[in-house]
């Protein structure tokens, strides 16, 4: 007997989104619907707005929101068979509770909180992140929802589950009767680039031969049975969020991959799922696999037996900072040190600027010595980089001075758009240091 496909739902927009999506995807797929509602979510979201004091209990209210869901199901594809389930507990407590009978979960982007412009809702990012079952996040326009675009992309990345998350991608594609293109990025590290070897060059051609095949091993592992679905293949020298985020405007499903290590706690989702999660334009599914490797799976890379540290030049400092948006001031506070998250671009005058708000941790850096530091390592792997930069921090003036930062913004502030003061470090020191296999080990891609 297969497994039903578990949909979380709370009533929102979102979530009703999310039972359109599996409503389709069940007839596609003939499995069966199951519909689960956690009767605590309201402890974790705010409140319905425009209810008075005779508001029914929250077990009325979740019977009204399977009942709606069931309708809409019944409604859209008939033939599915469909099933609810009220919990008395915590969404993210009662969905991963749900994972060993599911063969997927899929969820809506927002939950009902207050913040409509959340990019994403707390309950999906701890589901998605910790979940040992394939999660979709429904979200993008209807054209995407809808699997108008007619294509699944496929991003490759390393060690982070690429067969299992191929295996996948290349189902849904079969079931959709569309191609599939699998995305791979790749970029040559600054630290191997000579100035007259900036574009091009034999080594940024050996980068990109790597990425080839390792494109082929992950494809060439899982295309048994799947011999009818037209694979397209893409590489793409830059940014892997970046890359992947252009795909998904014109897709109907992103699918990465996830790895979930046994003897890890807490999120399990790394940085490019993270962007996708909540920029991507059409539906995401993350696919995990386990450190206890499938029988027939390609192998996935490990660490380095003997990584070594590289100390980085200034100029490279300021390339690999460059690359990057969010990075963590260290400041001291009336309370003691603090260690905050920040938004940051690296200005057109050398300095670091960082976007906050007045009142916060971080603005009470203004006229003080700070340490600035962005680190991108992968810990799976033994391989990254990580810059700090020390100088004092001082507030931006002016409408003009700070409108050029806001143009030259890498990300939009992850904690609100109030964030609109600029502080801005002039580095007294900027070092740096990589990770990764000793010189004669083979280069990888980013």
């Amino acid at each position: 007997m297969e497994l039903p496909m578990v949909v979380g739902v709370d009533g929102s927009e979102a979530s009703l989104e999310a039972v359109d999506w599996a409503a389709a995807e069940a007839a596609r797929s003939g499995l069966p619907l199951r519909l689960v509602h956690a009767s605590l979510w309201e402890h974790y979201e705010a409140p319905l707005t425009g209810l008075d004091t005779d508001r029914p209990s929250e077990r009325i209210f979740a019977e009204n929101v399977v009942a709606t869901a069931e309708e809409r199901v019944h409604r859209l594809a008939p033939d599915v068979k469909v099933s609810t389930d009220i919990q008395a507990e915590d969404p993210v407590t009662a969905l991963l509770r749900a994972v060993p009978d599911a063969s997927v979960l899929i969820l809506g982007s927002r939950g009902r909180g207050p913040v409509k412009t959340m990019l994403l809702g707390s309950v999906s990012l701890a589901v998605a992140a910790r979940a040992r079952c394939p999660v979709v996040v429904v979200r993008g326009q209807e054209t995407n929802r809808g699997s108008a675009c007619r294509r699944v992309v496929l991003g490759v990345g390393n060690s982070t589950g690429s067969t299992a998350a191929a295996r996948f991608a290349l189902r849904e594609a079969r079931l959709r009767g569309c191609e599939l293109l699998a995305v791979r990025a790749w970029r040559c590290p600054a630290y191997e680039i000579t100035p007259c070897q900036m574009i091009g060059g034999d080594q940024a051609e050996a980068y990109r031969q790597e990425a080839d095949e390792y494109l082929d091993q992950v494809l060439g592992a899982v295309d048994a049975g799947h011999s009818d679905v037209v694979v397209q293949r893409k590489l793409v020298q830059g940014t892997a969020h970046q890359t992947l985020l252009e795909e998904t405007a014109s897709a109907d499903l992103l699918v990465v991959g996830a790895k979930r290590r046994h003897t890890a706690v807490g999120l399990q989702l790394g940085r490019v799922n993270h962007a996708m999660l909540h920029h991507a334009a059409c539906p995401v599914a993350v696919v995990p696999s386990t450190d206890r490797a499938a029988d027939g799976e390609a192998e996935e890379p490990k660490p380095a037996s003997e990584p070594e540290f590289a100390m980085l030049s200034t100029a490279e400092c300021r390339a690999l900072l460059s690359t990057h948006g969010v990075g963590r001031v260290a400041v001291n506070t009336h309370n003691g040190p603090a260690v905050v998250p920040v938004n940051y671009v690296v200005a057109g005058d050398g300095s670091v600027a960082y976007r906050t708000a007045p009142g916060t941790a971080a603005a009470a850096a203004a006229e003080h010595e700070v340490v600035f530091e962005v680190d991108h390592v992968d810990d799976a792997v033994c391989q990254g980089w990580s810059v700090n930069v020390v100088g004092t921090a001082h507030a931006v003036t002016g409408d003009a001075a700070a409108r050029g930062l806001d143009q030259q913004a890498y990300t939009t502030p992850w904690a609100g758009d109030s964030r609109r003061l600029w502080l801005a470090i002039f580095p007294a020191r900027m070092t740096g240091r990589r990770i990764g296999p000793a010189r004669g080990g083979q280069p990888g891609s980013m």
